[in-house]
């Protein structure tokens, strides 16, 4: 996700100096979905409402409905991996 709100903005022009070319990223924050339309993020600002617990290792629990708006959202990729029982 590259997100557009105040956290977002900022570790996205946070990720610029790392950028040969110093533009901001387009990307501020990833999650895994685990089917259901249910996600599981490690959030620097968490929109489900709740702070991450130090003994879940900071991941919560939250929903893609978290991230619908595309004024908020405005960039977006999925990336899928698939992978069989032996790999």
């Amino acid at each position: 996700m590259g997100s557009s709100n105040l956290p977002g903005v900022a570790l996205r022009r946070a990720q610029s100096i790392l950028r040969w070319d110093r533009r901001p990223s387009l990307w501020s924050h990833a999650f895994l979905l685990v089917g259901g339309g249910e996600i599981r993020e490690v959030a620097l600002h968490s929109r489900a409402g709740h702070f991450p617990e130090p003994a879940d290792n900071a991941i919560t629990e939250a929903t893609l409905a978290h991230y619908g708006d595309p004024k908020r959202d405005p960039n977006v990729a999925l990336l899928a991996v698939k992978m069989d029982a032996e790999e």
